[in-house]
């Protein structure tokens, strides 16, 4: 019995998936571990593997935390164009935490 070939739409998708694999990943994990803070909660990280960038949602104690963290990103070698995206202050809890969203890229050998 004949195997079936695949289909466009699946060689598509298996190719999407190796170069997404063959991205690299280990350098956008090593700087955020580089850059973390004990100020500093990271929430959420949104790759965008087509286009090597990141959005980072995060909450912090203070004002001054959310900035050292930017730039303790901006200082790693494999992030590129990092920046403060949007911060707000929470309100009804004390201490009172700012949730921020950090943009960036992300280079590294793939």
């Amino acid at each position: 019995m004949a195997q079936p070939s695949a289909t466009a739409e699946e060689l598509k998708t298996a190719r999407d998936t190796a170069r997404r694999i063959a991205l690299p990943w280990n350098s956008l994990f090593h700087a955020l571990e580089t850059a973390k803070s004990d100020s500093v909660a990271l929430l959420a990280i949104e790759p965008d593997a087509e286009s090597r960038t990141v959005v980072l949602a995060a909450e912090a104690k203070d004002y001054s935390a959310v900035l050292a963290y930017v730039a303790a990103l901006s200082q790693q070698k494999e992030m590129d164009r990092v920046h403060l995206s949007h911060h707000e202050v929470k309100t009804g809890s004390s201490p009172r935490p700012i949730t921020f969203t950090v943009s960036a890229s992300w280079k590294g050998n793939a």
